[in-house]
């Protein structure tokens, strides 16, 4: 897996989870997010079981790339 940079908030420690998302129009549904330590920033990808035919680490993958991803300056 690819390695999280430091959010880019706080610079807290990013980790990537697995959940299920309680309440939505995909409840119930499993979900890949990577969520800071410090401030609890967030972004997740929601996996509908029955549209979503990527794999799993392949969903991973693509939220590492999202959360590494910092503006030009």
């Amino acid at each position: 897996m690819e390695e999280l940079k430091p959010c880019p908030f706080c610079g807290g420690r990013a980790e990537m989870m697995m959940a299920i998302t309680p309440v939505s129009i995909h409840a119930n549904s499993p979900a890949v997010l990577v969520r800071c330590a410090g401030c609890y920033a967030e972004i997740h990808k929601i996996i509908n079981p029955y549209t979503d035919y990527t794999s799993l680490e392949r969903k991973a993958k693509e939220l590492a790339e999202k959360w590494n991803r910092r503006c030009e300056q």
